[in-house]
């Protein structure tokens, strides 16, 4: 009964060294009260501390004189490792955040750039550097979306086409108002149009999105208009 109480007291134990630890590196507390891992790590730790005793005193051939001690001592090991995790874990969160920090942005928009833009768009890659060149620091701006509108031009008796590259952005810390900014590329050499305007500010922006959105709906009704051919289809072959 003394070591089921020892494993309660430990486990308490447990449970405010997580917590003072997890406080002092910036993690809120009720996301750290909120997460089952805070109340289960201290009972597997405390569990492996009893075994541990056990064992211990078992191979003691039940020395009844050093059963407290034992198992105590066994306890605090598993605290000691139960702390020594926690600090890993605490200072790996650390840096994680810090890096997101510094790099977040900068690694979420070259994702999208690599990702989400075909070979053949190689026109958005570089007006997106030409934009990214820009900023003193490119982890200032978190790309939201970016719009292609391309135009034939004649140059020297030559047909070739300008791509205008619309990109919306959030600018740091505000996280509200979204940004854009105009590259054109022609002959893969970009031009930077318009720089950092607010989107609820500029005509050229709201036309755009006014088409966009016309788009969008054009081909939701042409959806729409052929999901009813296929059921009208499906119900004439049913009769």
């Amino acid at each position: 009964m003394s070591s089921f109480k020892q494993f309660l007291q430990f486990y308490f134990v447990g449970i405010l060294l997580i917590l003072i630890t997890a406080l002092i590196f910036g993690n809120n507390f009720f996301n750290i009260v909120d997460k089952p891992g805070f109340y289960i790590m201290p009972a597997i730790f405390c569990l492996v501390g009893f075994i541990v005793g056990w064992v211990v005193y078992e191979l003691n051939l039940r020395s009844q004189q050093k059963r407290k001690k034992i198992f105590f001592s066994s306890f605090c090991f598993s605290l000691l490792a139960l702390l020594a995790v926690t600090i890993i874990a605490g200072v790996n969160h650390t840096k994680k955040i810090n890096h997101k920090k510094q790099f977040g942005n900068v690694e979420s928009n070259r994702a999208v750039m690599k990702d989400w833009v075909y070979d053949n768009e190689e026109y958005i890659r570089i007006a997106f550097n030409r934009l990214e060149s820009e900023f003193t620091n490119p982890n200032d701006f978190d790309l939201d979306a970016f719009s292609v509108r391309k135009k034939d031009t004649i140059v020297n008796g030559l047909i070739d086409t300008t791509y205008n590259i619309y990109f919306v952005y959030f600018l740091k810390p505000d996280t509200t108002t979204k940004y854009f900014s105009k590259v054109s590329v022609f002959t893969n050499k970009p031009e930077l149009k318009i720089f950092n305007i607010d989107t609820k500010k500029n005509e050229e922006y709201i036309n755009i999105k006014v088409a966009n959105e016309k788009q969008e709906d054009e081909a939701v009704r042409e959806i729409n208009k052929i999901v009813r051919q296929l059921k009208d289809s499906l119900k004439n072959k049913n009769r």
